[in-house]
């Protein structure tokens, strides 16, 4: 007799998901049986909508009320460099001012930070959606250099791009480093 551990069922939800449909596969095909398979099927059906729902409300963003906002940084001149969007200000701009080339060309006298609350939002949405459409009206509008998301002009604007990193020295780092302290997922079992 073989003995299964405590948690098997958690251990090995494809097994469980196996067994069960084939419980339900030869209660169908015993007319005798089909209270169970009508209960059976209600039972995984059920089980299905609890865990979408749990799904959900794990990964929701609806509940997150936070203040959120729109930064932008501007040339010299008031043309846009970048615009992004954060819930902590300061800690993003250190983060440029480590990883990103057009920081070298920003005028900080100029940068702007609009900031949502959820006071200020509509109803139904979050801050945080609030901050995401005026990013994207900025970055349509402006075509800010820096951004590569959703700019219109992002391939016409590379050859002046490729001269304002060379006149600052930046070398863009290997596209590995990208990934670097990500866990590599595979397809075979380690």
């Amino acid at each position: 007799m073989t003995r299964y551990r405590r948690h098997w069922p958690r251990r090995h939800p494809k097994t469980v998901a196996v067994l069960a449909l084939a419980v339900v596969g030869w209660s169908v095909t015993h007319p005798w049986q089909a209270l169970t398979a009508a209960i059976i099927g209600g039972a995984a059906a059920g089980a299905a909508a609890w865990a979408r729902a749990v799904w959900r409300a794990r990964h929701a963003t609806s509940g997150d009320m936070r203040p959120c906002g729109l930064y932008a940084h501007y040339f010299t001149t008031a043309s846009a460099v970048y615009g992004g969007i954060t819930n902590n200000y300061a800690a993003r701009c250190a983060q440029h001012a480590e990883t990103s080339w057009w920081w070298a060309y920003v005028d900080h006298s100029r940068s702007t930070f609009q900031q949502w609350t959820a006071a200020d939002c509509l109803p139904g949405w979050t801050p945080r959606m609030m901050a995401k459409a005026a990013e994207t009206e900025f970055i349509t509008r402006h075509a800010p250099i820096g951004n590569t998301d959703e700019n219109p002009l992002f391939w016409e604007q590379e050859p002046y791009r490729r001269q304002l990193k060379t006149a600052i020295g930046w070398v863009d780092p290997p596209r590995q480093a990208a990934h670097a302290g990500r866990r590599r997922m595979s397809w075979r079992a380690a």
